[in-house]
């Protein structure tokens, strides 16, 4: 597990990475609780054999999508 935290004027934010493999998957679950956003859990499967770099760019990009989600139910 990896916890990413961060503290600025909107509040503490922590992202929790639960990381597991199977078979040839790599299973990449994030929970957070945001002061804006709330709550965001999302899970990814990724091959084993995918670079580390696409692997991030793919948490990124659906984060910043999920983020946005949320900012329009809001």
């Amino acid at each position: 597990m990896i916890i990413v935290g961060a503290e600025n004027w909107g509040g503490t934010v922590f992202q929790k990475y639960y990381i597991s493999k199977e078979d040839n998957d790599v299973i990449i679950e994030m929970k957070s609780r945001h002061p804006i956003y709330g709550e965001i859990n999302h899970k990814w499967r990724f091959w084993d054999s995918d670079s580390i770099d696409d692997i991030i760019e793919k948490i990124n990009n659906d984060m910043k999508r999920l983020m946005e989600e949320k900012e329009t139910l809001s």
